[in-house]
């Protein structure tokens, strides 16, 4: 009796193990990558622009929370200015062959919905010596901060060169800093050289990596990649060769589909309400989790999958909305995000795959792998419709 009951603990060790991993992936989902963004234009006799930072970031990672310091969030940003103020000199610098360029700032101000933007003019005391800037920024790339959020990247905007009579406000064009690459130099005569294609790539692959609810309908619909519908019931498939081609079909149709909604969107063609789509994105979860419980209505899947897929395409697009410096390079960075979305997707694939495929003819995978974790996936977005419909709150 003893020996059945450690079998049985042997058993649920993946349920649990992939639990944790999601678990683990809600943490991160949580603290979800935040950008910062620094607008760097040339005046007639200075560098003029603003510096972008996310409230939650101010809040999170300096302790500074602005709505507890005032009547209002501009006052509490007011009221906290010196020292925001003080964390930006500290971490953005601007220098040419000469040396340092000193700069300072006017009054800050909030920006975007809800004042979730701290907005921070500043002007600098001079022009450079020559068409180039040396920028070294570090704003929340090196520690304590790297270490609280390790996908954070800064962006250098350039909008216009009055100097030379040259305006870049259709293209935003950005200047991408990470953790390993603090220090950069920046021709402000020509921002568009730039535009690093393997960020936007890296963009995709860290916006699947942070979403949990595309994840969780990745795994739902792998986890019945491996069986198949015989007589209403679950059996196993034969190979990896049927697994395969079940995947094959679920990540192509997923893909068209999302590829499609992903374009529509980034080009102001179909404009959705987010509150709808992440509802949408949430039930489909649902319901691909149910079609895992009853085998029966696994029939014509393929066209839910499809539907549902529009939707989450209409998630990601979302997020790239969020990317502001995308806006003139728009085709090449769509198709850039699109393939790390992709390979985000993929290396899903490439872990999950194998090890269900491993588990699919253990007495364990059906009641605890295919029911258990599909059950445990319909409470979490059960709560995340109730929560996106406003029903409770966060």
């Amino acid at each position: 009796m003893k020996k059945n009951h450690q079998c049985k603990r042997r058993q649920l060790l993946p349920f649990f193990a992939l639990v944790c991993l999601l678990l683990c992936n809600e943490m991160l989902w949580a603290h979800a990558k935040q950008e910062n963004y620094v607008w760097l234009n040339v005046d007639q006799d200075a560098i003029v622009g603003r510096v972008e930072l996310n409230s939650n970031d101010v809040r999170d990672k300096l302790n500074i929370d602005i709505d507890a310091l005032g009547a209002t969030r501009l006052e509490g940003l007011l009221a906290a200015r010196e020292e925001i103020e003080l964390f930006i000199q500290e971490n953005l610098v601007f220098s040419d062959e000469t040396g340092e360029i000193p700069y300072t700032f006017g009054t800050p101000t909030l920006f975007s919905e809800g004042g979730a933007y701290l907005q921070f003019p500043y002007k600098t005391e001079r022009l450079p010596a020559g068409s180039e800037i040396t920028i070294r920024n570090s704003i929340w790339l090196v520690p304590p901060y790297s270490e609280q959020d390790r996908f954070h990247r800064s962006m250098i905007v350039a909008e216009y060169n009055k100097v030379s009579d040259q305006s870049f406000s259709q293209s935003n064009v950005a200047l991408v800093f990470k953790s390993d690459r603090l220090t950069q130099t920046l021709d402000l005569e020509n921002p568009g050289s730039i535009l690093n294609w393997q960020d936007f790539v890296w963009q995709g692959i860290v916006h699947i990596g942070i979403g949990l609810d595309h994840i969780l309908f990745i795994v739902v619909l792998l986890l019945s990649a491996v069986v198949k519908n015989q007589g209403g019931r679950w059996v196993p498939v034969d190979g990896i060769k049927a697994a395969f081609i079940n995947t094959l079909k679920i990540v192509t149709i997923f893909t068209v589909a999302h590829s499609i909604t992903l374009t529509l969107a980034a080009l102001d063609l179909v404009n959705v309400p987010a509150a709808i789509v992440e509802t949408i994105i949430a039930l489909s979860i649902i319901a691909m989790a149910l079609k895992n419980l009853f085998p029966s209505l696994s029939h014509h899947s393929w066209i839910l999958i499809f539907v549902f897929g529009l939707f989450h395409g209409l998630g990601f697009a979302s997020v790239m909305g969020d990317l502001q410096f995308r806006v003139g390079f728009l085709e090449r960075i769509l198709i850039m995000f699109n393939i790390g979305v992709e390979i985000g997707q993929l290396i899903i694939v490439a872990v999950l795959l194998p090890i269900l495929f491993w588990m699919r003819k253990k007495a364990f995978y059906q009641p605890v792998m295919l029911k258990g974790l599909s059950i445990l996936t319909i409470v979490i977005s059960i709560w995340w419709v109730l929560e996106r419909t406003g029903l409770v709150s966060s």
